[in-house]
C-alpha cells in the first residue's frame, strides 16, 4: 500500500516562508485531492485482495488452519485437493500432488492403498491404516490415516486426514506476519465458520469471531481467561497447548471433550509473529466435530480400540455424560436387534425394562467412578428379555475431564435360567429329603409302636389270661354273697357297687386281651346312624357327670354298611368316651355322618383344649394318654385298639386341631369289609 510522506518538501509549506492565506489554502485543498486518489487506489487493492481469497475455495480456508495434512481424492486415487501442511510434509507443490494419484505417494501397499482404503469404507464406512508414503526428496515418512467418504462439490470423493509418525516429527511451518497489530475483529476472519480467537500469552482472549461467541454465549470472551470462557475452569488446563505454541513457536493441535457444551472440538493453535519473528499470540481455529468423528477420536486419543470392540462377545457401550450413546459394538447391536447407526445419539436407558433403574446405575458411575456386576433387563426389539450384568466406568480425558462412561454387558440369561433351575432343584430334594424324613422317622413310630404293641400285646395276654381265672370265681363266688344279702340289709348299696367293679376289671382285662389277638367277628349289614345312636345314649352317664352333651346331625338318608357290629361300636365307643373326658364342662361334641364314593366318614368335635404339635405323634401309641388318670382312671389303650380295629375292617383313623379349641377325629371305613383282610387273627 502506498503511504503519505508527511516530510517531503512537495506536500509541507517551508517553516521559513509563511506565505498568504489563500496559497495556504489552495496547497490544503491540493493535498487532499491527493489524499483521496490514495485512498481511492488502497480501496481497489483492497478489493482485489478480497477477490482472491474469495476464489480460495472452503476446503482451502479451512484445511490450511488445521496442523494435520488432509488430502481429497477420487474413489480411484487422484488427488484432487490437498492442503498446505499436505504439501509441506510431502515437500510437493500443490500442482505436482494434483497431478498424481494416491497409490503414487505409498511406499507400504504397493498400488494397493487406493483398494484397501475402498474395501474399508465399503465395510465399516471408514478407514483407518498405517502405512509410509514416500516424500519427493524419497525420504520416507511413517504415518496414520483416516480416510471417509463424502460429496465435495457434488461428486464422492474420499477424505484422507494424514498424521507423520516419524520421530521427532512437527507440524506444518507456522504462519508468519508483519503485523505488529491483532487482526481488526470486522476483517474476513470474523466471518469463518470455525470459532476463532486470539490468546495472548497470560491466557487472555485478545479477539473473537461471531463463531466463536454463537459456540460459547455464556460469557464475554474478550478480556476474559481463556479457561474460564472455554471449560468454566478456575484454573488454566494441565496440558495448554495454547502455551505450548508461546514457547516453541510451532503450530499445536489437540482433539478435546468441552465439558461445558459436551461436544467434542478438533482446535489448533497457530503461533502469530510479528516483524522481529517474535510470537505476539496465539490464533485458537475451534471447529466441532460430528458423532464419527468423535468415534475417531477416541480411537487417535488410545481410548479404546475399535477391533477390541468388536472382537469382544459382551455388548460394549460408550456413552456421554449425559447418557447419550456415543458408540456401540456389533455384541449391542445383536442384542438390541437395531443397527449401529439407529442406537448413536439414543438414550442408553431406553433399552432397558427399568429405564430408571439404568439411569441410576448411570449416575452412579458419573459420581463415585464405576459400578460392577450391576443387574439390569435388556430389552430386545422383537421382545425378548435378557439379564445382564453391566460393569461401568467413566473415563477422562488428559486434562482430567470426565468425558463418558464405558459399559460392559455380561449376559447372565442362561445362568439365570440355570441357578433357578437348579434352586428348583435344591428345593424339590429339600422338600424330598423333608418327605423321606418324616416317612421314616413315621416307619421308625410305627415299627416302635409294633414293637410295644407286641411286647404290650403278650403281656397283656399273659395277664389277663392268670387274672380272668381267680377273676370268674370272684364273680361266681360274689353272686352268691349277692344273693345272700337281703335288701334291708345296711350294706346292700355296696353289692351293686361290687358287681359294677368287677365288670369293669373283666372289660379291662378283655381290653389287653385284644391287644395281643382282637376277636374274630363276622362283617353283618348294620345301619350306620342308628349304631352311632345307641353308643351315645350308653355314653348318656358318662355325658352327665362330664356335664358335656353329644350331638349327632342327622343323615339325609339311611346309610348300611357291612363290618363287624361290636368292633364298630367298640370304636366309637372309644372315640366318644376320649371327646367326653377331653371336653370341658357345659361344651358340645358334634358328630357327622356322611357317605361318599362308597366310604363311610364318621367325624367327632369336642371343644377341649386340643393336643400338643409335639405330642401329635404318639397319640395312637398304646399306654400314652394326655390325661391324668384322676379324669379317667382310664389306661391310655383306647385310641390305639381302636385304631387296630379301624384299619383290620380297611379303614383309617386320624385326627387334626383346627384353628381355635378342640380336636377333630374322623373314621374312614368301606361300607363293605374286604374279604381278604376281615379280621386280624
Amino acid at each position: 500500500m502506498a503511504s503519505f510522506d508527511r516530510t517531503s518538501p512537495a506536500s509541507a509549506p517551508d517553516a521559513s516562508h509563511p506565505g498568504s492565506r489563500e496559497e495556504l489554502e489552495q496547497e490544503l485543498v491540493s493535498l487532499r485531492s491527493r489524499l483521496a486518489e490514495l485512498e481511492g487506489r488502497d480501496q481497489a487493492l483492497q478489493e482485489r485482495v478480497a477477490g482472491r481469497s474469495q476464489q480460495r475455495s472452503p476446503f482451502h480456508t479451512h484445511s490450511d488452519a488445521i496442523g494435520d495434512a488432509v488430502l481429497i481424492h477420487a474413489p480411484d486415487g487422484r488427488l484432487l485437493e490437498a492442503n498446505r501442511v499436505a504439501c509441506n510434509r510431502l515437500r510437493y507443490r500443490r500442482n505436482d500432488l494434483l497431478s498424481m494419484s494416491l497409490s503414487d505417494i505409498d511406499a507400504s501397499h504397493r498400488g494397493d492403498i487406493v483398494s484397501a482404503i475402498n474395501r474399508d469404507i465399503s465395510q465399516t464406512g471408514r478407514s483407518f491404516l498405517k502405512t509410509v508414503y514416500r516424500r519427493r526428496d524419497d525420504t520416507i515418512m511413517p504415518l496414520e490415516l483416516w480416510a471417509e467418504p463424502v460429496d465435495y462439490e457434488g461428486r464422492p470423493v474420499v477424505i484422507t486426514t494424514v498424521r507423520d509418525l516419524s520421530p521427532g516429527s512437527t507440524v506444518d511451518t507456522p504462519i508468519t506476519t508483519t503485523h505488529t497489530e491483532h487482526p481488526d475483529p470486522t476483517s474476513a476472519l470474523a466471518h469463518f465458520a470455525t470459532g476463532l480467537s486470539l490468546i495472548a500469552p497470560d491466557r487472555t482472549i485478545l479477539w473473537a469471531s461471531d463463531k466463536l461467541r454463537a459456540m460459547f454465549p455464556g460469557r464475554e470472551p474478550i478480556g476474559s481467561a481463556c479457561h474460564l470462557v472455554f471449560t468454566a475452569s478456575p484454573a488454566p488446563c494441565t496440558i495448554c497447548r495454547a502455551a505450548e505454541a508461546f514457547t516453541t513457536g510451532a503450530v499445536q493441535s489437540a482433539d478435546k471433550y468441552n465439558p461445558v457444551d459436551h461436544n467434542w472440538y478438533h482446535i489448533v493453535f497457530q503461533p502469530l509473529r510479528d516483524a522481529q519473528g517474535r510470537t505476539h499470540c496465539v490464533l485458537e481455529a475451534k471447529t466441532a466435530m460430528s458423532g464419527s468423528q468423535r468415534a475417531e477420536i477416541l480411537i487417535r486419543a488410545g481410548t479404546y480400540s475399535r477391533n477390541l470392540l468388536e472382537v469382544s462377545l459382551d455388548p460394549l457401550v460408550t456413552i456421554s455424560p449425559e447418557g447419550t450413546i456415543w458408540d456401540v459394538n456389533a455384541a449391542t447391536e445383536s442384542a438390541t436387534g437395531l443397527s449401529r447407526d439407529e442406537l448413536i445419539g439414543t438414550d442408553f436407558c431406553d433399552y432397558f425394562t427399568d429405564p430408571d433403574k439404568a439411569r441410576t446405575g448411570y449416575r452412579t458411575v458419573i459420581t463415585d467412578g464405576s459400578v460392577r456386576d450391576y443387574e439390569l433387563v435388556l430389552r430386545n426389539r422383537d421382545g425378548r428379555m435378557r439379564d445382564v450384568l453391566y460393569n461401568a466406568t467413566r473415563y477422562r480425558d488428559e486434562e482430567g475431564h470426565i468425558v463418558g462412561v464405558f459399559a460392559a454387558a455380561r449376559d447372565i440369561t442362561e445362568r439365570k435360567k440355570t441357578e433357578e433351575a437348579l434352586k428348583r432343584y435344591n428345593e424339590a430334594l429339600e422338600e424330598a429329603v423333608r418327605e423321606r424324613t418324616d416317612q421314616v422317622l413315621d416307619l421308625e413310630r410305627q415299627r416302635s409302636a409294633i414293637e410295644s404293641l407286641a411286647a404290650t400285646g403278650r403281656m397283656a395276654a399273659r395277664v389277663a389270661h392268670e387274672i380272668n381265672n381267680p377273676l370268674a370265681g370272684i364273680k361266681n363266688s360274689f353272686q352268691l354273697v349277692k344273693l345272700a344279702v337281703p335288701p334291708e340289709h345296711q350294706y346292700t348299696r355296696f353289692v351293686s357297687m361290687i358287681e359294677r367293679e368287677i365288670d369293669r376289671i373283666a372289660r379291662i382285662v378283655r381290653q389287653m386281651f385284644c391287644l395281643y389277638k382282637p376277636e374274630r367277628e363276622v362283617p353283618q349289614e348294620m345301619p350306620v346312624g342308628e349304631t352311632v345312636r345307641d353308643v351315645i345314649l350308653l355314653l348318656a352317664p358318662s355325658c352327665g357327670r362330664h356335664r358335656v352333651s353329644i350331638q349327632c346331625a342327622p343323615t339325609d338318608e339311611p346309610i348300611l354298611m357291612v363290618q363287624p357290629e361290636n368292633s364298630f361300636r367298640q370304636v366309637l365307643f372309644n372315640v366318644f368316651q376320649n371327646a367326653i373326658e377331653a371336653s370341658p364342662a357345659e361344651s358340645t361334641i358334634t358328630v357327622v355322618v356322611s357317605s361318599t364314593d362308597g366310604v363311610v366318614q364318621i367325624t367327632i368335635r369336642d371343644q377341649g383344649p386340643g393336643i400338643p404339635r409335639e405330642l401329635k405323634h404318639r397319640i395312637f401309641e398304646p399306654f400314652f394318654s394326655t390325661k391324668g388318670t384322676a379324669v379317667s382312671g382310664g389306661m391310655g389303650i383306647g385310641l390305639s385298639i381302636s385304631r387296630t380295629l379301624v384299619e383290620s375292617m380297611g379303614g383309617t383313623l386320624d385326627f387334626e386341631c383346627p384353628e381355635g379349641a378342640g380336636t377333630l377325629f374322623r373314621i374312614r371305613l368301606p361300607l363293605r369289609c374286604p374279604p381278604k383282610e376281615g379280621l386280624a387273627g
